[in-house]
């Protein structure tokens, strides 16, 4: 099969390419502005998109903020997407020193600009498709934070009774056991920690 060649195929993607951006107007009193608003992210952006959104939904322990969602998908789509100032902060950093965002007036500026509702079909397909995926991040992220907890949770169990039943166990060994299992054993019930625990200690006594 002849392959096409290189110019032909970027000679069509130049005719076909996709409009980046658009204005629309806003007004306020007698006087009015525009925003301007880009209407599809590379994949790289994407990437910085989504980690923006994401790392505003957990706390430092990975515990789940479900009430920052809406609030950190509208700060990050101005920040962005469009050409508005962030807001900030007065006399308050985040953790990099830079000035700290104010997410409740982004938030309430999102919505007085009523940015859900531009008319602009390219937007409206990009907004789709940055809240499915930064959901779809979420979900992953609740799902890990959740693994991670239930093997910690059985090995900690699991020791416990261990140790109460079989007073030949060495609880140091099998401490330095579970910390081996905990990076193995992602998302393995009580049976399988159980299993993997005992093959271990039987290959210890060898």
């Amino acid at each position: 099969m002849k392959k096409i060649a290189v110019n032909t195929v970027k000679a069509f993607l130049k005719e076909h390419k996709r409009e980046d951006a658009y204005t629309q107007t806003f007004t306020m009193g007698d006087s009015s502005f525009e925003v301007a608003f880009h209407t599809a992210l590379t994949v790289s952006e994407k990437t910085t998109f989504i980690n923006r959104v994401i790392s505003g939904c957990f706390d430092s322990t990975g515990k789940f903020r479900p009430e920052y969602v809406s609030p950190m998908l509208r700060a990050t789509i101005m920040q962005m997407c469009t050409n508005l100032p962030p807001l900030t902060l007065k006399n308050e950093t985040d953790d990099e020193g830079a000035a700290a965002l104010d997410l409740n007036g982004m938030n309430e500026l999102y919505l007085a600009l009523n940015l859900d509702a531009v008319q602009n079909e390219g937007y409206q397909a990009m907004l789709g498709e940055m809240v499915a995926l930064c959901t779809q991040a979420i979900d992953w992220k609740k799902g890990c934070t959740l693994s991670g907890n239930t093997t910690e949770n059985a090995l900690r169990d699991l020791i416990v009774a261990l140790t109460t039943k079989v007073d030949s166990l060495n609880v140091s060994d099998l401490m330095q056991f579970a910390g081996d299992l905990s990076v193995a054993t992602k998302g393995l019930d009580e049976g399988g920690i159980l299993q993997g625990l005992l093959k271990l200690h039987e290959g210890k006594k060898e």
